[in-house]
């Protein structure tokens, strides 16, 4: 009824967006899973319109992800995980406010890329699975950095050059662990390069 309210008022529009996705969590949560995408691609496609790349998107992506997820759909599911995280990180960007603010925005959406590494590991993709681990631990870490950048802008230049050549090896060591494959061995090597990643952050 709200749904249709709103339809009549402003057809294209956030709000009905929202509606659209109100009432889709409740008929993904009855198992009317047909009807739940339908009304969560319509939701989408507002959000798309009116705010882009905003969190709003990437809820709806979320929301499109657990659907596709429950129908075995998972190839799809996992693109949707994928795009719902670039538009919360787009959003996260944009975000003014203190350093409590972007933590507590960062918090929101942890489940957003349990989800995604779960996904990863039920298509037995383990390494991208822990390289979502470790990216969720590495932005994490980065943004810590960066607030302390800011607190601190009168580091010699000595010690600024330094820390950035360790912040280049921590990306390099990060990027050499999503690139360990499946196999013998494997598990040795992301021990080895995990260790290397806690040494590395000791430095900073």
């Amino acid at each position: 009824e709200a749904l249709a309210q709103r339809e009549l008022i402003a057809p294209q529009s956030l709000d009905v967006a929202t509606s659209c996705l109100n009432l889709s969590r409740i008929l993904l949560d009855t198992g009317r899973l047909v009807e739940a995408e339908d009304l969560t691609r319509r939701g989408l496609e507002l959000r798309q319109k009116f705010a882009p790349e905003s969190n709003m998107v990437g809820e709806a992506h979320w929301r499109l992800a657990r659907i596709l997820s429950a129908t075995g759909r998972n190839d799809e599911a996992l693109g949707e995980l994928r795009a719902a995280v670039a538009a919360v990180e787009a959003q996260q960007s944009r975000l003014g406010g203190s350093s409590d603010t972007l933590h507590a925005y960062r918090e929101t959406y942890q489940d957003l890329y349990r989800d995604l590494a779960d996904l990863l590991l039920g298509m037995k993709r383990t390494a991208d699975a822990f390289q979502v681990q470790e990216s969720m631990r590495a932005r994490a870490f980065l943004a810590m950095l960066a607030e302390r950048d800011l607190v601190d802008m009168a580091i010699p230049p000595e010690m600024e050059r330094e820390r950035r050549e360790v912040n280049t090896e921590y990306a390099a060591a990060l990027r050499s662990l999503g690139r360990v494959k499946d196999g013998e061995g494997a598990e040795a090597k992301r021990a080895a390069i995990r260790a290397r990643l806690d040494a590395i952050r000791l430095r900073q």
